[in-house]
C-alpha cells in the first residue's frame, strides 16, 4: 500500500506539471465499474482519475496524456481522498 500511495502522490504531482488544475472529488465506488475504467489500461480507477469535456472516457494517472488531444488546463482531476486524508 505504502508504494501505491507514493505512486499516486507522484503522479498527481506530474499531472499539475502537465498543466492540469482543475479537481473534483468523486465518490468512485458510487459509480458502476465501466464508467470508471481507464480508457488505456482497462484499470479500474478508485483513488484518481482524469476526464475531458470532450470525451465520456476516463483515464488513470498513469494514462492521461492518451486520453484526448485537448489542452491540458481543460482536463480535470477527480480523487476520491486528497493527498493529506491519505495515510503518510
Amino acid at each position: 500500500m505504502r508504494t501505491m500511495l507514493h505512486d499516486e502522490r507522484k503522479l498527481r504531482k506530474s499531472l499539475l506539471d502537465w498543466g492540469v488544475t482543475e479537481a473534483e472529488r468523486e465518490a468512485f465506488e458510487l459509480l458502476p465499474d465501466d464508467e470508471r475504467q481507464c480508457h488505456e489500461c482497462k484499470t479500474t480507477c478508485f483513488l484518481s482519475c482524469v476526464t475531458c469535456a470532450c470525451t465520456t472516457q476516463v483515464a488513470c494517472l498513469r494514462h492521461y496524456e492518451q486520453l484526448c488531444t485537448c489542452a491540458p488546463a481543460v482536463h480535470k482531476l477527480r480523487y476520491r481522498y486528497t493527498l493529506d486524508e491519505l495515510p503518510a
